[in-house]
C-alpha cells in the first residue's frame, strides 16, 4: 500500500534516526559504510532521552495506548524520573471528530510540552501528527508505536544480544504475534523487494537526513551523533 503523505511525513523529519538493524543493514546494502553506532532503537534511545529530560526539568504529553496503560506508564514515569514535567490523554478517541481532536490539541497546548511522544501505531501515528502539527504548540514531535506500553511495564525490551545479532524484530514477533505478524511477514518482504530495486536501478538515498543541523552546525556521515547531547535548540 503506498501512501503519498506518509512519504511527504518521513521526508520533512528533521530528525530520521536509525530505528533498528534491519535499516542499517539497508544502509549499509546500498553502499553506505555506516557502524552499529549509528543504530537508536527504543531500547537504545528512550532511556537516555529519558534520563536528559529529568536532567533538564523538561516536559512530555504522551498520546495514547488505553487509558489504564497510559495512566500506569504516567505513574512509572513520574517515580523514576521525578524533574519531568508529564501528562497524556488515551488514544481512544475518534480520530475523525474534530470535537474530540480539538479538546485533545487544547489539553496539548495548555501543557507546552518540550516533546509530544504519540504512541498509536503506524501510519495512525504519523498521520495524527501531520494533520494537527501545526495547530499544536509543542517543541518536538516524536512518533513512538508501543511506547507507552513499554513505559507501562507491559512490552519488555529485547535482550541486548538478540538486539546485536539482528532478531529484535523476531522476539517482538514472539512477544506480540497478532499486532506485529502483517508488518514482519509481509511488511519485511515488501521493504526488502523495494530496496532491491532501488539498489538494481541505482536510486540514491537520502541519508542526508542522519547529518542533520545541531545548534547551528550540519553534521556529517563522519561520525555519529548524539539525539541527545546537547539537545537541538528551542527546547528550553
Amino acid at each position: 500500500m503506498q501512501l503519498p503523505w506518509f512519504y511527504e511525513f518521513i521526508q520533512s523529519a528533521e530528525i530520521a534516526h536509525c530505528d533498528g538493524m534491519g535499516i542499517l543493514k539497508a544502509l549499509q546494502f546500498m553502499g553506505y559504510n555506516l557502524s552499529l553506532k549509528y543504530r537508536a532503537s527504543y531500547t537504545l534511545l528512550m532511556p537516555k532521552l529519558l534520563d536528559n529530560f529529568n536532567q533538564n526539568s523538561f516536559s512530555m504529553f504522551l498520546l495514547g495506548s488505553k487509558p489504564k496503560h497510559l495512566e500506569t506508564a504516567l505513574t512509572n514515569l513520574r517515580q523514576e524520573y521525578p524533574n519531568i514535567i508529564v501528562d497524556g490523554h488515551h488514544g481512544y478517541f475518534d480520530k475523525e471528530d474534530p470535537s474530540q481532536n480539538e479538546e485533545i490539541i487544547n489539553k496539548i497546548n495548555q501543557t507546552k510540552p518540550n516533546i509530544l511522544l504519540v504512541g498509536m501505531g503506524m501510519p495512525i501515528q504519523e498521520k495524527w501528527i501531520w494533520q494537527h502539527r501545526s495547530r499544536l504548540n509543542v517543541n518536538v514531535f516524536m512518533p513512538g508505536g508501543a511506547v507507552i506500553d513499554r513505559l507501562a511495564g507491559l512490552v519488555p525490551d529485547c535482550p541486548e544480544f538478540i538486539s546485536n545479532l539482528g532478531g529484535e524484530w523476531l522476539y517482538r514477533l514472539s512477544r506480540e504475534p497478532k499486532r506485529l505478524a502483517a508488518r514482519y511477514l509481509l511488511g519485511n518482504p515488501a521493504f526488502f523487494f523495494q530496496l532491491a530495486l532501488a539498489k538494481f536501478y541505482a536510486q540514491p538515498l537520502r541519508v542526508e537526513k542522519m547529518g542533520y543541523r545541531l545548534n547551528g552546525q550540519k553534521n556529517s556521515l563522519g561520525e555519529p551523533v548524539s539525539l541527545l547531547s546537547p539537545l537541538p535548540q528551542g527546547m528550553n
